[in-house]
């Protein structure tokens, strides 16, 4: 009988110990196996107008802690992917400039849209989270994304009214595009490289060309950027006494407009980043597309 409880007492032990050493538990983040997806569905006034969005993190690593006992134990570390130029302060950057990592950000990100707060929001967080906890990760500010089988997206170019295109403001500012094989790139660079820091890089491609030869098959309509603007606040005042928030404002306008040229060194130096996807003649054929299927929504 003694002999048998000292074995019952040692083999709780060693169970306690073993659930002891069980209860925090280190996981990979496997990312063929896992996805971050956020829908953003259409409402307000003109949601018939309107397009849902499907936002996917494109990639996505890292390590979870977690501790059975005492959950504010557990962690969670992650490296993702995700950000825009449009983060960038348009409107308010010297037009003989160039933007780099280090340019201001959007100061009024409200009076973008919704699309460049939550790009704003989402950097700030990540970049916080580099800073104050030490999480790994590699910020990439992307171009327009296009392809040649890709949903051409046509309003950095220009407004479409109609079968026309109204372009506002300086018709030689050059899209910054970068073709979505290169981005791809930039981004599996990113996740190998040794800077996961917090560090930032903006990707845009070389093979540009300016809205004017974009728009250069179809019929265009040139509005000076002061009389789009008077007409833009016309708009915002309207929709105010209306109680609904405006499509366009003159804000808006400044910033999708800015002849803005964006340097890419920094991504070449460190990341060793080359983009070689897609031509000149290809983005052409893209937009050309776009104007016949009809153009994405806007940024």
């Amino acid at each position: 009988m003694k002999l048998r409880l000292i074995c019952l007492f040692a083999g709780l032990a060693l169970l306690a110990f073993a659930t002891a050493a069980q209860e925090k538990t280190a996981y990979s983040i496997d990312h063929a196996k896992s996805k971050v997806e956020i829908n953003v569905y259409k409402a307000g006034l003109f949601k018939a107008f309107g397009h849902d969005h499907l936002i996917s993190v494109g990639e996505i690593s890292g390590r979870v802690e977690f501790d059975t006992r005492k959950i504010e134990n557990s962690s969670v570390s992650m490296k993702v992917v995700a950000s825009s130029l449009s983060v960038i302060d348009w409107a308010g950057h010297p037009a003989d400039r160039p933007v780099t990592e280090t340019s201001p950000l959007e100061p009024s990100p409200a009076q973008r849209g919704h699309y460049a707060r939550a790009k704003l929001e989402a950097e700030g967080l990540v970049r916080a989270a580099a800073l104050e906890r030490e999480l790994p990760s590699v910020i990439l500010r992307l171009g327009v994304i296009w392809s040649a089988g890709g949903e051409p997206i046509v309003s950095p170019v220009g407004i479409r009214v109609g079968k026309r295109l109204v372009l506002v403001g300086d018709r030689k500012i050059q899209v910054p595009y970068v073709h979505v094989d290169d981005a791809v790139e930039a981004m599996v660079r990113a996740a190998q490289s040794p800077f996961a820091d917090g560090r930032v890089y903006q990707v845009v491609g070389d093979e540009l060309l300016t809205r004017e030869e974009l728009a250069s098959s179809c019929a265009t309509v040139h509005i000076r950027m002061a009389p789009a603007c008077v007409l833009a606040k016309a708009t915002e005042w309207l929709f105010d006494r209306l109680g609904r928030s405006a499509p366009i404002s003159a804000y808006r306008l400044r910033s999708a407009y800015a002849p803005l040229v964006f340097d890419c060194r920094k991504a070449r130096d460190e990341l060793g980043w080359r983009p070689c996807a897609g031509s000149r003649a290809s983005l052409a054929d893209y937009f050309i597309r776009g104007l016949s299927e009809g153009s994405a929504p806007s940024r």
